[in-house]
């Protein structure tokens, strides 16, 4: 298993947040390339010293963010085509939560209770290139926070 940093268990970033960042960056990085599976429940479990309470949220995560598919009996993989992450639900939240966001953007309540900041802003070449859309389009970004 790739080196992994300790939880911070008092600060105010839940365990299953600080685990599915810590998984999505190594994604991302290609320590987990796509089609190869996470380390399991168990492993992971006795890695952080966490239980499945916090594993299984993360993996929801990563799942809602399209990074990885769960099969059944036989684990997370990365999926193959991880582009970038698709919007999950939106359900709105309350106006006091949208104070705290960059002009233009909204807050969304997922049905994990994750806050979703969605801003519009112009393709960049690789994002324009990946929806297949000219640079400089307009496009909605979102980020799960």
């Amino acid at each position: 298993m790739v080196t992994a940093p300790r939880l911070d268990r008092v600060g105010p970033l839940p365990l299953y947040q600080q685990l599915a960042g810590w998984l999505r960056e190594e994604i991302r990085s290609g320590h987990f390339p796509p089609g190869v599976a996470l380390p399991s429940e168990r492993k992971l479990m006795a890695r952080f010293g966490v239980s499945r309470i916090t594993i299984r949220p993360a993996f929801a995560r990563l799942r809602a963010e399209g990074l990885v598919t769960g099969e059944q009996g036989a684990g997370a993989f990365v999926r193959e085509a991880a582009g970038p992450p698709r919007i999950v639900g939106p359900a709105p939240v309350g106006p006091q939560s949208e104070e705290a966001l960059p002009p233009g953007a909204r807050a969304y309540r997922l049905p994990t209770a994750e806050t979703v900041t969605v801003v519009r802003t112009k393709a960049d070449p690789a994002l324009a290139t990946h929806l297949d859309v000219p640079p400089g389009t307009a496009v909605v970004q979102r980020q799960v926070l």
